[in-house]
């Protein structure tokens, strides 16, 4: 008969009155949820109270479900934890609708938000999700996501927030302990995890992706706890969280990410790093995103040197330094350190150049197949050091001095991803062993090989799965200083799919070639049409341009209409330029494509007790080609004579050079000509 009050944040209550005893009734419906139970009765108090008397008002399993009462305090929870870091947040401060004991909709074992929060009661394996706070906690955390980017965003960005909210509060990292019946140890995802991006994202269920971005931030909360205790390391990591999405609105995981690092920045200068930095960048490393780039110190710009046909000349590197922070350049610590073939790394001096901050040194002329590896550093007036590459001396420039570039995609060299103008959001080109799908290859194209650059490894699933979409993914080659040459053939293989998807042959494969250092392009491909096999693709230099001179070329694979599956792979590249000095300028040019010196596995393999081994020379000349034990004996020589450009086959009995016999085991065979040595093992099995 005196009206109705709400609890405090401690449960504790009064209101104004007179006489008694009074009637009290209660239920659990607050400033922040209201607590709805769709199988019954719900939960409900009453009891009588006398003036001036304290009274308790208890729910229990008298008047309470289970789950009402651990979903009314778990969303209440999260109210008290905002508090603590985003006090003006209004979400958290508006009642939501809470259903519990659900048996239809997503029902049984699942809870869900739409713009209520759902429970379903237990059923079958699965236990009441109502009664997991953490779970609570989880689906809680959709509206606070939705009230942020007024979405849940991509790459299961929705469920990773809705983890994070869980691990914050819970300060456990196992999500949905207890979901299953009888299994209260693993539950159905965990945010200490391994997991990576994109592999573990793109392509994969949102709950599953999910778990990369929530796995950085556990991994962030960790680190911050270690430092400032559990309860304010948690408050750290949860400001930037929560703040980072407020001013960024990001939609995926890498754009979380940066909006972290942004959100603890505290000077508005993120070149300086953070108050956190080298704990977000810890964190952030562990899942395979990027850290924004401290600048401080000295900055060391380089291109990197073009691949050269030429011998004779020294190598000009030209650089810009910058300086970051109050320190001063010394012109005299920049220096040059270049090495040949492997070998021990010299010194030159670098010296100021004609632009502005440029500084230029040369490397001196080597022989025709070296390979120079190089980095520049430099030091300012306060000790810091700055090198090009910036991981040097682990990581160095490099490019190789001949006239034939033989590219199998085996290793990692100077061919480089990524257009200005690149949009793709998956499908983006990298080199590896490629899975294979209806669109996509299984192997790549080199006979005794195993990778190539393809259009986004398949991560499983569906053929679909980070395929090329809504946008173009550029591969681009190394570039190469073909100055002087009387002419430049090139010959690749690709592989090249547009016909599989809802919207099939809409989208352009292109490739394009530059001959001044990518200022223009020439088109060499550009079409419609799927091989769904390896091409080989051959060109003439002087097609496309009058001379030779700063040669790249760029492979472009593209989905920019409606959703198709769009797949293309690049390998087994091959350049070579023809100089009056290599000694074959005469040599034709379709050998020249056709053929390059290369020693291939034998077949069969194991055999017993003959094989078969072919080999090609790319000019005539004088070629050896023999077999050894594992001891590096010579046990027997199976060529050793002129012989012309092109293929060559020859068999091997398995007898050494007195025709006996030999034992079963491991041999190699290695072919000597053109000035490069090929070995390859084989094995004899009786």
């Amino acid at each position: 008969g005196v009206g109705t009050v709400t609890t405090d944040l401690d449960g504790t209550w009064s209101i104004a009155g007179s006489g008694g005893p009074r009637q009290v009734s209660g239920d659990l419906y607050g400033p922040y949820i209201d607590m709805n139970n769709v199988a019954g009765a719900e939960a409900s108090y009453s009891g009588t109270a006398d003036e001036g008397v304290p009274l308790a008002v208890r729910f229990d399993d008298g008047n309470s479900q289970r789950d009402e009462r651990d979903v009314f305090d778990a969303i209440n929870d999260v109210h008290d934890f905002f508090q603590l870091f985003a006090p003006g947040f209004s979400y958290v401060h508006q009642r939501i609708g809470a259903y519990v004991s659900r048996t239809t909709g997503y029902c049984p074992g699942n809870a869900w938000w739409d713009g209520t929060i759902n429970f379903c009661a237990a059923g079958g394996a699965y236990a009441n999700t109502g009664e997991m706070q953490i779970v609570a906690h989880h689906e809680y955390g959709h509206g606070i996501q939705d009230a942020i980017l007024g979405w849940q965003g991509s790459e299961g960005l929705g469920e990773g927030n809705g983890d994070i909210v869980s691990n914050l509060l819970s300060q456990e990292s196992i999500i949905g302990r207890g979901f299953y019946v009888g299994n209260c140890v693993t539950g159905i995802r965990d945010s200490d995890n391994n997991l990576i991006y994109p592999n573990d994202v793109i392509g994969q269920p949102i709950h599953a992706a999910g778990q990369v971005i929530a796995g950085f931030h556990w991994d962030a909360m960790m680190l911050l706890e270690a430092v400032y205790g559990p309860e304010q390391g948690a408050i750290e990591m949860a400001r930037s969280w929560h703040f980072g999405r407020v001013l960024l609105h990001p939609g995926t995981q890498p754009d979380q990410v940066f909006a972290t690092f942004f959100a603890d920045d505290d000077d508005g200068n993120l070149d300086n790093g953070t108050p956190h930095h080298e704990i977000y960048c810890e964190a952030a490393s562990n899942h395979n995103f990027e850290c924004p780039e401290i600048l401080l110190g000295v900055y060391i710009t380089h291109a990197g040197h073009p691949y050269t046909g030429h011998a004779s000349d020294d190598y000009d590197v030209s650089s810009t330094v910058a300086i970051f922070g109050d320190g001063v350049l010394d012109e005299s610590s920049m220096t040059l350190h270049y090495r040949v073939d492997a070998g021990g790394f010299n010194t030159v001096p670098m010296s100021p150049g004609g632009g502005e901050n440029e500084f230029v040194a040369a490397i001196p002329s080597a022989p025709l197949t070296s390979v120079i590896e190089y980095y520049l550093s430099g030091e300012d007036d306060l000790g810091h050091v700055g090198t090009s590459p910036r991981t040097a001396p682990d990581e160095l420039h490099y490019f190789r001095v001949d006239h034939e570039f033989i590219e199998e995609m085996e290793f990692a060299t100077a061919w480089s991803v990524g257009a200005a103008d690149d949009d793709a959001a998956t499908g983006i080109w990298e080199r590896v062993d490629p899975v294979g799908t209806i669109a996509q290859p299984s192997s790549d194209h080199t006979e005794d090989g195993t990778d190539c650059w393809v259009t986004g490894q398949h991560p499983g699933g569906g053929d679909g799965a980070n395929d090329v979409d809504n946008g173009k993914t550029t591969l681009f080659s190394p570039r190469f200083d073909l100055t002087g040459a009387e002419s430049v053939n090139v010959t690749y293989w690709r592989w090249y799919s547009n016909s599989e998807g809802n919207s099939p042959n809409n989208d352009y494969w292109d490739v394009d070639i530059s001959n001044d250092d990518g200022a223009t392009w020439s088109e060499v491909e550009h079409t419609t049409v799927s091989s769904n096999a390896w091409v080989q693709i051959d060109l003439n230099l002087a097609d496309h341009f009058d001379a030779p001179g700063l040669v790249q070329l760029r492979f472009v694979a593209a989905d920019e209409g409606d959703g198709s599956l769009v797949e293309a792979a690049v390998d087994d590249f091959t350049l070579i330029a023809i100089f009056s000095t290599t000694g074959v300028d005469d040599m034709d040019d379709d050998l020249a494509i056709r053929y390059i010196t290369k020693l291939s596995q034998n077949a069969p393999n194991p055999f017993n007790p003959r094989t078969e081994i072919r080999f090609s020379l790319r000019e005539p000349g004088t070629a050896q080609l023999q077999v050894f034990d594992v001891r590096g004996l010579m046990i027997k020589s199976l060529v050793d004579q002129a012989l012309p450009a092109g293929e060559h086959s020859i068999s091997w009995n398995g007898v050494d050079q007195n025709d006996r016999p030999v034992a079963t085991g491991v041999y190699f065979y290695r072919l000597v000509a053109d000035g490069r040595i090929l070995t390859k093992r084989m094995l004899l099995v009786k």
